[in-house]
């Protein structure tokens, strides 16, 4: 196996070809001790941070046995990620000559490095090269911090600030390669995918947050999302600040549990697929939950949410952490259907809030209890946040604003419907923020050919010109696409121009199989026949739609939303 002829040679990191993920691996080890520890960090062909790891261990047998244990767990984490295409880079000649010929290496390390070419079967094209320290020093100081803390972590999208000098130290040599070759170009590469114009900008940590904004406005997939942010700290903090989630140009994940009945008994396994990088489907898990039994609530701010009326959790969907709220003191007589954040998670106003048919239950996050608010009502069965205010479906379509502070209060939005929205049967409507527009999605069928003709979805715009508000029906999504789910208490989303990563304006995704073809989701035009299936999941009884497992949805992980959303 040899290393790739196209990279860069500078020195020091060099990055591999488009469309390869490099995978560096290095090991701390100390004989005296018997300690020692792994570090391995992917990065792609422009420098930008995918993930990393640690992991300190007490009983190290020696240097060899660290350096293989250092590539397996290297390889465990392109794995997780789902790299096809990998460039795999260790300072340790030993190991890299093992794994390209194993029958003649009877080291320490050969039961590890059996592991490591088991592992190779599945993850595809791999190539290994002997590198230098210098072109390993981030690996390098994984280990290091590993060791030193004596911890073992991850991180799957924004790189630990210890490692903010060395990284940014490879892309400086990356960009003056790039420089070196071109002279006439002086360029600031932004994404996987965008670029923007610049007056040669070498300084890869302080450009304009303005011209940061610009280049996030133009990214096409979360995964590009990834790779900025983990430019740098600064850039990091230019995603978090980005205006509104709301005008990303880019799809949401799709979420595809792997539980059945509803609970989960033993750790929640989920895969997180990018419609416009399909091959990229990143799996992930969670630590176990007790009680294992825990009820599906809903999906806000890239957090699933649980409850068994006494216990609540809330797990990230893309790092798979969890976070669990104080116990919940009710007399357990109504059932708690539906979970919602208020506000991102790291928000200092986040509130995590649940409904029963009788009361609200919220929990300022980082409290240590939780108040309770009587409800009167039809229950509520899909929350939106919309111009800084929090609209609220009930069972009988009915439209409310909800406020939380200073108090609690709920108030009825007067709305005219037009005429034509009334005739035939109707599923419970979606409610959509699709820029600065509040949109319905209704899904209709006449009552005449309701076992024998599928249903439509029509999109009507809620007018506030007038008093009262009145919905007006869309003919067209123009240039946008929307994502929905059965279940009203996950997420909806809004796409603009989706031909940018391969996706249909005018169409509505639904996160249930394609009957047409082998992807996950389906595709729907507006005003035009709903399959067969999508239909008759869509005309589930309230009471079903509330007590239903969690199944396949849409979701943006909590990382997009920025503090300021």
């Amino acid at each position: 196996m040899k290393g790739n002829g196209n990279m860069i040679r500078r020195g020091g990191w060099t990055k591999p070809a488009s469309g390869v993920y490099k995978l560096n691996v290095d090991a701390a080890y100390e004989p005296e001790t018997g300690r020692g520890a792994t570090g391995a960090i992917i990065r792609d062909s422009r420098g930008n941070f995918i993930a990393a790891c640690c992991e300190y261990n007490d009983h190290a047998i020696d240097v060899a046995t660290m350096e293989a244990l250092a590539l397996l767990n290297g390889l465990k984490l392109a794995e997780q990620f789902g790299a096809q295409s990998l460039a795999v880079e260790s300072d340790s000649m030993e190991v890299v000559e093992a794994v390209r010929d194993p029958s003649e290496y009877r080291g320490t390390g050969a039961v590890i490095i059996d592991d490591c070419r088991h592992l190779l079967t599945v993850l595809g094209m791999a190539t290994f090269t002997h590198c230098p320290r210098e072109a390993n020093e981030v690996a390098h100081s994984l280990a290091r911090h590993g060791y030193t803390q004596e911890v073992r972590e991850f991180w799957f999208s924004d790189p630990p600030p210890f490692l903010d000098p060395v990284l940014i130290s490879d892309r400086v040599i990356i960009l003056e390669a790039v420089v070196g070759e071109e002279p006439s170009k002086k360029t600031c590469v932004a994404s996987g995918s965008t670029s923007s114009p610049s007056s040669g900008c070498h300084d890869w940590d302080y450009p304009l947050d303005s011209l940061l904004h610009q280049i996030i406005s133009l990214i096409s997939s979360f995964h590009d999302l990834l790779a900025f942010r983990g430019t740098c700290r600064s850039w990091r903090a230019a995603a978090s600040s980005f205006p509104s989630v709301y005008t990303f140009t880019f799809p949401p994940l799709h979420l595809e549990p792997d539980i059945s009945h509803g609970v989960f008994n033993y750790k929640p396994k989920w895969k997180l697929v990018d419609p416009a990088k399909r091959a990229l489907s990143l799996r992930f898990s969670a630590p176990r939950i007790n009680p294992c039994r825990m009820c599906y609530l809903g999906c806000s701010y890239g957090y699933l949410i649980f409850s068994d009326r006494e216990h609540c959790h809330l797990l990230d969907v893309y790092t798979g952490t969890k976070v669990r709220p104080p116990k919940l003191q009710s007399d357990g007589s109504s059932l708690i259907y539906y979970g919602f954040l208020v506000a991102p998670l790291t928000s200092p106003n986040s509130r995590l809030t649940l409904l029963s048919r009788t009361s609200m239950f919220q929990w300022q996050v980082g409290a240590n209890s939780w108040t309770e608010h009587p409800l009167v009502g039809e229950p509520i069965h899909q929350i939106v946040f919309f111009k800084g205010q929090m609209f609220a479906m009930d069972f009988v379509q009915r439209l409310h604003t909800i406020r939380v502070v200073p108090q609690l209060s709920i108030q009825e939005v007067a709305v005219v419907w037009e005429e034509g929205m009334l005739v035939g049967l109707h599923s419970k409507p979606w409610l959509v923020v699709c820029g600065d527009m509040l949109l319905l999605v209704d899904l209709s069928v006449s009552t005449d050919l309701l076992f024998g003709f599928p249903g439509t979805l029509r999109v009507f715009r809620l007018d506030f010109s007038d008093e009262p508000a009145k919905w007006v029906k869309m003919e067209k999504l123009d240039n946008w696409a929307l994502f929905l789910a059965n279940d009203r208490r996950n997420p909806t989303f809004s796409c603009m121009n989706p031909e940018r990563w391969g996706g249909k304006s005018n169409y509505i995704y639904v996160p249930t199989a394609s009957q047409d073809s082998d992807e996950p989701w389906t595709a729907i035009e507006v005003g035009q026949p709903v399959p067969n299936s999508t239909h008759r999941l869509s005309f589930s009884s309230a009471a079903t739609a509330h007590s239903s497992p969690l199944n396949s949805l849409w979701v943006l992980p909590s990382l997009v939303f920025g503090v300021c959303q």
